[in-house]
C-alpha cells in the first residue's frame, strides 16, 4: 500500500555541507545529545603519524531523530532528540585561557554527523557534515563551563518554571488501560503513604488510539478522576502523538486534512484517498483541501495514519487550539485537568525507512500548498530534527494559553520524547526505550548529565527501564538513583510487569 517508502527522489542533488571546528587547547568534549556514550565524548578519529589523513577508530557521532527501539550500548545511531552543540573543557580552550572553556551550537536540522579527533598540536578538532539546508554556527567563547552554557542560555532560551507536582514522583505503565486500575494506584499510594504527584495514560486510554478521544468503556469518568486526586496534590498526564488515524469519520483528523494540514508525500509518490477533498475552514483552511496532492500516509499505532505538517504556522496554531480552546466554534478537545505528554514525534513511521518520514516528502512553511503561489514548501529531509520540537512548541502554547499565563491559572505541563535546540523552553523530556539493566542505571544518569549539559536540564529516565523486568534490588538502587535526576518517572512497557514500588519485596 505504501510503495517503495525507501526511496528517496533527491531532486536537489547533493546538498550536502561541512565545516570543520578546532579547539587547540581541549581536554575533553561533551554533548551531542542523545545517544549512548559516555559523559566525556571518546574520539571518533585519530591523526595517522606525519600525516593529515585520519585513521577512523569508531563512527562518527549521527544527530537524526529515530525512533530507536530497545537501544543499548552497541546502538551506534542518534536516539530520539539532537542537540548540536559541543562543549570543549580544558586548559586554554578557545581564547579564554587557562582552564577556558568554549563552545559551538551548529544549527542544522537535517541529518548530520560529528567526527572528533586529537590535533596534532594537542586539543580537539570537530568536522560537522549535514545533508542540506544553511551554515549557521555559532562560537559560544566561555571563558568558563558555565559561562558557555550560560550564553547557549541567552541564545536559545532557558526553561520555565515547572509545577511544583512534576518535580515529584510520576507513575506510569503501558499496561494501565482502565479507570478502576489508575484509581488502585492511587488508592495504594494512599494506604502506604507513598508520596505520589502524577499519574500517566499510555495510548490505551484513547478510542481506537484516536488522540483527543476517550475510550468511554475504560475511562468512564475521567474527569471525577482527576477531581479526585487534585486534593491530594496529584495530577493527570495523557498522551497525544503528532500521527492521526487517516479516517474521514475521525474528525480531529477530517479537520486536519480539510484545511491542508498534513505532510504531504514526495510529487513522485501520491499519498492515500485520504484529504484528497474538502474545503479549509476560513482562518486555519487551505484553499480546497489538499490541493494538488493527498497526505501522506503510513503506518503508526491506529493504523494508517497521517502527521500533521507542524512546520506550517497554521498547522501549529491549529494543534495549539485543540489543547486552548481558543478560537470561534473550536471546543477544546484537552481538557483543563489533564497535562500533556507528546510520544512518537521523531517522528516515527513504522512503514517508512528508518522508521520514519520520507526524505523528500513535502511541508509548507509558508502560504497554503501548492498549487498556491503564496506556497513556499521544504523537503523533510532539510527539517527532520525539527519536527517534534515543533509539536511540543505548540502543545505548550496551547496549555499556557489555556492556563490564562502569565496573570494566572497552574503552570502547564509537558513531556516530549523528541527535541532539538530550544526544546527547554516548553517542559521535560526523557530518555525512552531504555532497558532493565545495571548497565542501563548507569547510562541514564550519564545520557541526563549530557542533556544538561547541553542546554536542556528537565530530564529523565524511565526507572526500571522501559523493556523487561528489572530484578528487585536492581529496581531499589534505580529508585534512589533516578529520585536525584529532575524529571522521575517510573514507565514500562505493555508486557513488562507491574513495578509500583510498594510491590517491592521488603529488605
Amino acid at each position: 500500500r505504501f510503495g517503495d517508502s525507501a526511496a528517496d527522489s533527491r531532486p536537489a542533488d547533493c546538498t550536502a555541507l561541512g565545516a570543520d571546528v578546532a579547539f587547540p587547547a581541549a581536554e575533553q568534549v561533551y554533548g551531542l545529545p542523545e545517544r549512548v556514550a559516555p559523559l566525556a565524548l571518546p574520539m571518533t578519529a585519530r591523526l595517522r603519524a606525519f600525516s593529515a589523513a585520519l585513521t577512523r577508530q569508531r563512527e562518527p557521532y549521527r544527530l537524526f531523530n529515530l525512533d530507536v527501539f530497545r537501544y543499548d550500548r552497541s546502538t551506534g545511531v542518534g536516539l530520539y532528540g539532537s542537540l548540536p552543540f559541543l562543549l570543549a573543557h580544558g586548559g586554554g580552550a578557545g581564547s579564554g585561557g587557562a582552564g577556558g572553556s568554549a563552545g559551538v551550537l551548529w544549527l542544522s536540522a537535517a541529518d548530520t554527523y560529528v567526527d572528533l579527533w586529537r590535533g596534532g598540536g594537542g586539543g580537539v578538532v570537530s568536522h560537522w557534515l549535514s545533508e542540506g539546508g544553511g551554515m549557521d554556527v555559532v562560537l559560544l567563547g566561555g571563558p568558563g563551563d558555565e559561562d558557555v552554557v550560560r550564553q547557549l542560555g541567552a541564545l536559545t532560551g532557558t526553561p520555565p518554571l515547572p509545577p511544583l507536582w512534576s518535580l515529584g514522583y510520576h507513575q506510569s505503565h503501558w499496561n494501565v488501560k482502565s479507570q478502576p486500575q489508575l484509581e488502585g494506584i492511587d488508592a495504594n499510594a494512599d494506604r502506604l503513604g507513598w508520596p505520589l504527584d502524577g499519574l500517566w495514560l499510555d495510548i490505551e486510554h484513547a478510542q481506537a488510539k484516536r488522540y483527543f478521544t476517550w475510550d468511554g468503556a475504560a475511562f468512564p469518568d475521567p474527569r471525577g478522576m482527576a477531581a479526585a486526586i487534585e486534593p491530594k496534590g496529584r495530577r493527570l498526564v495523557a498522551i497525544a502523538d503528532p500521527h492521526l488515524r487517516a479516517a474521514p469519520e475521525y474528525d480531529i483528523y477530517a479537520a486536519a486534512a480539510n484545511a491542508s494540514l498534513l505532510v504531504r508525500p514526495p510529487p513522485s509518490r501520491g499519498g492515500g484517498d485520504a484529504g484528497r477533498s474538502g474545503g479549509g475552514d476560513g482562518e486555519g483552511g487551505g484553499e480546497g483541501g489538499l490541493v494538488g496532492g493527498a497526505a501522506f500516509e503510513g503506518e503508526c499505532w491506529p493504523g494508517v495514519s497521517s502527521w500533521v505538517d507542524f512546520l506550517q504556522p497554521r498547522a501549529q496554531k491549529w494543534w495549539a487550539q485543540l489543547y486552548s480552546g481558543a478560537g470561534e466554534g473550536r471546543p477544546r478537545r484537552w481538557p483543563s485537568w489533564l497535562h500533556a505528554w507528546n510520544d512518537m514525534n521523531e517522528p516515527s513511521v513504522f512503514s517508512g525507512a528508518e522508521l520514519t518520514l520520507p526524505r523528500d516528502a513535502l511541508h509548507v512553511v509558508q502560504g497554503a500548498p501548492a498549487p498556491s503561489p503564496s506556497s513556499v514548501e521544504v523537503e523533510h529531509r532539510l527539517v527532520h530534527n525539527l519536527y517534534g520540537a515543533l509539536q511540543a512548541a505548540a502543545t505548550f502554547a496551547g496549555l499556557s494559553a489555556r492556563a490564562g499565563l502569565p496573570s494566572g491559572g497552574e503552570r502547564p505541563f509537558l513531556l516530549s520524547r523528541s527535541f532539538f535546540v530550544g526544546s527547554q523552553r516548553h517542559g521535560a523530556v526523557w530518555t525512552g526505550d531504555n532497558t532493565a539493566s545495571w548497565d542501563q542505571l548507569r547510562l541514564s544518569v550519564q545520557m541526563v548529565l549530557a542533556l544538561g549539559v547541553s542546554g536542556l536540564p528537565f530530564a529523565g529516565a524511565d526507572v526500571g527501564g522501559f523493556f523487561g523486568t528489572p530484578p528487585p534490588e536492581l529496581l531499589l538502587r534505580w529508585y534512589q538513583s533516578a529520585s536525584h535526576l529532575p524529571f522521575f518517572r517510573s514507565h514500562a512497557h505493555v508486557d513488562s510487569p507491574r513495578r509500583e514500588p510498594w510491590l517491592l519485596p521488603q529488605p
